[in-house]
Protein backbone atom coordinates (compact mmCIF):
# COMPACT_ATOMS: atom_id res chain seq x y z
CA UNK A 1 0.00 0.00 0.00
CA UNK A 2 2.69 2.36 0.72
CA UNK A 3 4.11 1.61 -2.43
CA UNK A 4 1.56 2.40 -4.41
CA UNK A 5 0.83 5.19 -2.75
CA UNK A 6 4.27 6.79 -3.73
CA UNK A 7 4.11 5.31 -6.92
CA UNK A 8 0.94 7.01 -8.16
CA UNK A 9 2.33 10.41 -6.69
CA UNK A 10 5.35 10.88 -8.47
CA UNK A 11 4.99 13.56 -11.41
CA UNK A 12 6.34 10.65 -14.27
CA UNK A 13 3.06 8.23 -13.05
CA UNK A 14 0.32 11.06 -13.24
CA UNK A 15 -1.33 9.41 -16.15
CA UNK A 16 -2.76 6.56 -14.05
CA UNK A 17 -5.47 8.92 -12.69
CA UNK A 18 -7.20 9.00 -16.31
CA UNK A 19 -7.80 5.30 -15.46
CA UNK A 20 -10.82 7.20 -13.59
CA UNK A 21 -12.40 6.80 -17.13
CA UNK A 22 -12.49 3.45 -17.00
CA UNK A 23 -15.43 1.31 -16.42
CA UNK A 24 -15.76 0.56 -12.91
CA UNK A 25 -15.90 -2.98 -13.02
CA UNK A 26 -13.17 -3.32 -15.73
CA UNK A 27 -10.80 -1.07 -13.77
CA UNK A 28 -11.07 -2.82 -10.62
CA UNK A 29 -10.80 -6.27 -12.07
CA UNK A 30 -7.32 -5.04 -13.17
CA UNK A 31 -6.25 -3.52 -10.30
CA UNK A 32 -7.32 -7.13 -8.64
CA UNK A 33 -4.48 -8.47 -11.31
CA UNK A 34 -2.06 -6.03 -10.12
CA UNK A 35 -2.51 -7.03 -6.65
CA UNK A 36 -1.94 -10.49 -7.04
CA UNK A 37 1.19 -10.03 -8.90
CA UNK A 38 2.23 -7.59 -6.08
CA UNK A 39 1.38 -10.12 -3.48
CA UNK A 40 3.20 -13.31 -5.61
CA UNK A 41 5.02 -14.40 -2.69
CA UNK A 42 2.03 -14.58 -0.14
CA UNK A 43 -0.37 -16.14 -2.14
CA UNK A 44 2.47 -18.95 -3.46
CA UNK A 45 3.59 -19.26 0.28
CA UNK A 46 -0.46 -19.42 1.40
CA UNK A 47 -1.04 -21.97 -1.56
CA UNK A 48 2.10 -24.24 -0.15
CA UNK A 49 0.87 -23.77 3.59
CA UNK A 50 -2.86 -24.91 1.63
CA UNK A 51 -1.63 -28.10 0.25
CA UNK A 52 0.03 -29.46 3.47
CA UNK A 53 -3.14 -28.53 5.35
CA UNK A 54 -5.24 -30.31 2.96
CA UNK A 55 -3.42 -33.09 2.94
CA UNK A 56 -3.26 -33.54 6.74
CA UNK A 57 -7.06 -32.94 6.18
CA UNK A 58 -7.00 -29.87 7.72
CA UNK A 59 -10.14 -28.45 5.97
CA UNK A 60 -10.77 -25.61 8.31
CA UNK A 61 -7.06 -24.36 8.18
CA UNK A 62 -7.26 -23.88 4.26
CA UNK A 63 -10.55 -22.08 4.51
CA UNK A 64 -8.82 -19.51 6.66
CA UNK A 65 -5.39 -19.11 4.67
CA UNK A 66 -6.96 -18.53 1.48
CA UNK A 67 -9.31 -16.38 3.33
CA UNK A 68 -6.65 -14.27 4.52
CA UNK A 69 -4.50 -14.29 0.77
CA UNK A 70 -8.37 -12.84 -0.58
CA UNK A 71 -8.90 -10.49 2.11
CA UNK A 72 -5.15 -8.95 1.46
CA UNK A 73 -5.36 -9.21 -2.44
CA UNK A 74 -8.74 -6.89 -2.31
CA UNK A 75 -7.57 -4.36 0.45
CA UNK A 76 -4.69 -3.44 -1.91
CA UNK A 77 -7.16 -3.61 -4.61
CA UNK A 78 -9.22 -1.74 -3.06
CA UNK A 79 -6.91 0.55 -1.90
CA UNK A 80 -5.56 1.51 -5.03
CA UNK A 81 -9.20 1.89 -6.60
CA UNK A 82 -10.17 4.33 -3.99
CA UNK A 83 -6.66 6.45 -4.52
CA UNK A 84 -6.92 6.95 -8.29
CA UNK A 85 -10.32 7.97 -7.80
CA UNK A 86 -9.75 10.47 -4.62
CA UNK A 87 -6.47 12.00 -5.60
CA UNK A 88 -7.46 15.23 -3.68
CA UNK A 89 -9.72 13.64 -0.73
CA UNK A 90 -10.76 16.27 1.54
CA UNK A 91 -11.53 15.51 5.07
CA UNK A 92 -13.61 17.23 7.19
CA UNK A 93 -12.64 18.52 10.41
CA UNK A 94 -14.77 18.16 13.28
CA UNK A 95 -15.55 20.70 15.70
CA UNK A 96 -13.78 19.52 18.51
CA UNK A 97 -10.37 19.12 16.57
CA UNK A 98 -10.95 22.77 15.05
CA UNK A 99 -11.55 23.76 18.86
CA UNK A 100 -8.15 22.20 20.38
CA UNK A 101 -6.37 23.71 17.05
CA UNK A 102 -7.42 26.52 17.59
CA UNK A 103 -6.64 26.99 21.86
CA UNK A 104 -3.75 24.28 22.13
CA UNK A 105 -0.57 25.54 20.59
CA UNK A 106 1.87 22.91 18.97
CA UNK A 107 5.60 23.41 19.68
CA UNK A 108 7.85 22.59 16.81
CA UNK A 109 8.79 19.32 17.88
CA UNK A 110 5.41 17.92 17.60
CA UNK A 111 5.08 19.01 13.86
CA UNK A 112 6.93 16.43 12.21
CA UNK A 113 5.16 13.08 14.08
CA UNK A 114 2.18 14.71 13.42
CA UNK A 115 2.98 14.79 9.67
CA UNK A 116 4.80 11.61 9.28
CA UNK A 117 1.38 9.92 11.39
CA UNK A 118 -1.05 11.39 8.49
CA UNK A 119 1.70 10.86 5.38
CA UNK A 120 2.58 7.33 6.25
CA UNK A 121 1.00 6.04 8.92
CA UNK A 122 2.28 2.32 7.65
CA UNK A 123 5.65 3.27 8.15
CA UNK A 124 5.53 4.34 10.93
CA UNK A 125 3.17 1.99 12.60
CA UNK A 126 5.60 -0.77 10.96
CA UNK A 127 8.54 0.31 11.61
CA UNK A 128 7.34 0.56 15.50
CA UNK A 129 5.86 -2.92 15.67
CA UNK A 130 9.20 -4.28 14.39
CA UNK A 131 11.56 -2.64 16.22
CA UNK A 132 9.25 -3.31 19.65
CA UNK A 133 9.20 -6.79 19.11
CA UNK A 134 12.82 -7.28 18.22
CA UNK A 135 13.95 -5.61 21.13
CA UNK A 136 11.19 -7.66 23.10
CA UNK A 137 12.17 -10.90 21.10
CA UNK A 138 16.63 -10.29 22.04
CA UNK A 139 16.09 -9.47 25.68
CA UNK A 140 14.00 -12.84 26.05
CA UNK A 141 16.36 -15.06 24.56
CA UNK A 142 18.61 -17.01 26.99
CA UNK A 143 16.68 -15.85 30.51
CA UNK A 144 17.77 -18.63 32.42
CA UNK A 145 21.72 -18.95 30.91
CA UNK A 146 24.46 -16.08 31.11
CA UNK A 147 23.34 -13.38 28.42
CA UNK A 148 26.05 -12.00 26.45
CA UNK A 149 25.45 -8.07 26.01
CA UNK A 150 26.46 -7.92 22.19
CA UNK A 151 22.83 -9.60 21.45
CA UNK A 152 21.48 -7.13 22.72
CA UNK A 153 23.20 -4.49 21.56
CA UNK A 154 22.66 -5.98 18.06
CA UNK A 155 19.16 -6.49 18.33
CA UNK A 156 19.25 -2.47 19.33
CA UNK A 157 20.97 -1.29 16.51
CA UNK A 158 18.80 -3.30 14.01
CA UNK A 159 15.73 -1.68 15.95
CA UNK A 160 17.21 2.09 15.74
CA UNK A 161 18.52 1.50 12.28
CA UNK A 162 15.01 0.88 10.86
CA UNK A 163 14.30 4.34 11.52
CA UNK A 164 16.78 5.78 9.42
CA UNK A 165 13.90 5.92 6.78
CA UNK A 166 11.90 8.13 9.42
CA UNK A 167 15.09 10.40 9.61
CA UNK A 168 14.90 10.68 5.66
CA UNK A 169 11.80 11.53 5.69
CA UNK A 170 12.28 14.38 8.34
CA UNK A 171 14.89 16.25 6.27
CA UNK A 172 12.29 16.20 3.46
CA UNK A 173 9.91 17.56 5.65
CA UNK A 174 11.70 20.10 7.25
CA UNK A 175 12.76 21.01 3.84
CA UNK A 176 9.94 21.11 1.46
CA UNK A 177 6.96 22.10 4.16
CA UNK A 178 9.29 24.52 6.45
CA UNK A 179 11.51 25.90 3.77
CA UNK A 180 11.62 29.15 5.45
CA UNK A 181 13.57 27.70 8.98
CA UNK A 182 16.64 27.66 6.82
CA UNK A 183 16.55 31.47 6.51
CA UNK A 184 15.95 32.03 9.80
CA UNK A 185 18.95 33.02 12.01
CA UNK A 186 18.43 29.96 14.36
CA UNK A 187 22.13 28.50 15.78
CA UNK A 188 22.98 24.94 13.75
CA UNK A 189 22.88 23.55 17.85
CA UNK A 190 19.47 24.75 18.03
CA UNK A 191 18.26 22.47 15.26
CA UNK A 192 20.00 19.77 16.12
CA UNK A 193 18.38 20.13 19.14
CA UNK A 194 15.02 20.35 17.74
CA UNK A 195 16.05 17.54 15.74
CA UNK A 196 17.11 15.43 18.52
CA UNK A 197 14.28 15.97 20.79
CA UNK A 198 12.15 15.19 18.13
CA UNK A 199 13.43 11.64 17.28
CA UNK A 200 13.70 11.10 21.03
CA UNK A 201 9.80 11.62 21.38
CA UNK A 202 9.61 8.97 18.14
CA UNK A 203 11.99 6.46 19.57
CA UNK A 204 10.39 6.56 22.96
CA UNK A 205 8.51 3.25 22.70
CA UNK A 206 12.04 1.50 21.81
CA UNK A 207 13.93 3.50 24.75
CA UNK A 208 11.20 2.45 26.91
CA UNK A 209 11.07 -1.74 25.92
CA UNK A 210 14.98 -1.43 25.84
CA UNK A 211 14.45 0.12 29.88
CA UNK A 212 11.51 -2.34 30.81
CA UNK A 213 13.13 -5.80 29.00
CA UNK A 214 16.70 -5.02 30.04
CA UNK A 215 18.36 -8.52 30.36
CA UNK A 216 19.84 -9.26 33.99
CA UNK A 217 23.15 -9.47 34.37
CA UNK A 218 24.14 -6.03 32.11
CA UNK A 219 24.75 -3.22 34.13
CA UNK A 220 22.71 0.18 33.67
CA UNK A 221 25.53 2.22 32.47
CA UNK A 222 25.41 -0.01 29.02
CA UNK A 223 21.77 0.55 29.20
CA UNK A 224 22.48 4.49 28.66
CA UNK A 225 25.45 3.58 26.68
CA UNK A 226 22.96 1.61 24.14
CA UNK A 227 20.55 4.75 24.27
CA UNK A 228 23.29 7.20 23.63
CA UNK A 229 24.39 4.41 20.65
CA UNK A 230 20.85 4.45 19.38
CA UNK A 231 20.09 8.00 18.93
CA UNK A 232 23.92 9.13 17.61
CA UNK A 233 22.23 6.47 14.85
CA UNK A 234 19.65 9.08 13.85
CA UNK A 235 21.84 12.18 14.36
CA UNK A 236 24.62 10.61 11.92
CA UNK A 237 21.70 9.60 9.26
CA UNK A 238 20.40 12.88 9.63
CA UNK A 239 23.65 14.80 9.18
CA UNK A 240 24.68 12.42 6.26
CA UNK A 241 21.68 13.71 4.15
CA UNK A 242 22.87 16.87 3.97
CA UNK A 243 26.41 15.16 2.18
CA UNK A 244 24.73 14.99 -1.28
CA UNK A 245 20.81 14.54 -2.35
CA UNK A 246 20.06 10.79 -2.82
CA UNK A 247 16.90 8.85 -3.20
CA UNK A 248 14.79 6.44 -0.76
CA UNK A 249 16.29 3.56 -2.99
CA UNK A 250 19.94 4.78 -1.99
CA UNK A 251 19.21 5.66 1.44
CA UNK A 252 17.93 2.06 2.34
CA UNK A 253 21.58 0.43 0.69
CA UNK A 254 23.74 2.72 2.85
CA UNK A 255 21.26 1.49 6.31
CA UNK A 256 22.13 -2.33 5.33
CA UNK A 257 25.91 -1.35 5.02
CA UNK A 258 26.24 0.60 7.79
CA UNK A 259 23.86 -1.70 9.86
CA UNK A 260 26.42 -4.90 9.10
CA UNK A 261 29.41 -2.58 9.85
CA UNK A 262 28.11 -1.83 13.29
CA UNK A 263 26.88 -5.50 13.63
CA UNK A 264 30.83 -6.59 13.07
CA UNK A 265 31.92 -3.64 15.30
CA UNK A 266 29.86 -5.11 18.40
CA UNK A 267 30.99 -8.68 17.72
CA UNK A 268 34.44 -6.99 18.25
CA UNK A 269 33.51 -5.80 21.57
CA UNK A 270 33.87 -2.20 20.26
CA UNK A 271 31.75 -0.21 23.70
CA UNK A 272 28.96 1.46 22.47
CA UNK A 273 29.56 4.85 24.11
CA UNK A 274 32.90 4.93 22.33
CA UNK A 275 30.82 4.25 18.98
CA UNK A 276 27.74 7.16 20.16
CA UNK A 277 31.06 9.64 20.51
CA UNK A 278 32.38 9.07 17.29
CA UNK A 279 29.39 9.30 15.62
CA UNK A 280 28.34 12.07 17.36
CA UNK A 281 31.44 13.95 16.39
CA UNK A 282 31.26 13.04 12.85
CA UNK A 283 27.63 14.01 12.35
CA UNK A 284 28.45 17.71 14.02
CA UNK A 285 31.22 17.93 11.58
CA UNK A 286 28.97 17.14 8.33
CA UNK A 287 26.36 19.14 9.78
CA UNK A 288 28.32 22.02 10.35
CA UNK A 289 30.14 22.03 7.12
CA UNK A 290 27.36 20.71 5.01
CA UNK A 291 24.14 22.45 6.22
CA UNK A 292 23.86 25.94 4.40
CA UNK A 293 25.89 24.25 1.02
CA UNK A 294 23.09 21.54 0.45
CA UNK A 295 20.99 21.83 -2.20
CA UNK A 296 17.93 19.58 -3.53
CA UNK A 297 19.27 17.45 -7.06
CA UNK A 298 16.15 18.35 -9.13
CA UNK A 299 16.96 16.08 -11.81
CA UNK A 300 16.36 13.74 -8.26
CA UNK A 301 12.52 12.72 -7.43
CA UNK A 302 12.83 13.83 -4.12
CA UNK A 303 10.33 12.04 -1.86
CA UNK A 304 8.42 15.17 -0.73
Amino acid sequence: INFNNLAIKKTENAFVYSSALIKPLSLMANLVMVSIYQLMPAWLYGGFLSLIAYRFNQPTAVAEILSAVLFLIFLLAGKLYWDLLHPDDEKKVSLLRHKINFLVIRPFVWFYPAWITRRQPVLLIGTKVFSLLLIIGVSRLYLYESYDERLFEMGCVLAFASNLVLVYYYQRFESFHFSMLRSLPIPLSQRVGYFLLTFTILQFAEIGAMINYFPSGISYLHLMAMTAFGLSISILGYASLFYRDITLEVVIQRIFSMTLLWIVLILFKVPAGLMAGIQSALAYVLYHKHFYLFEFNAAIDSEK
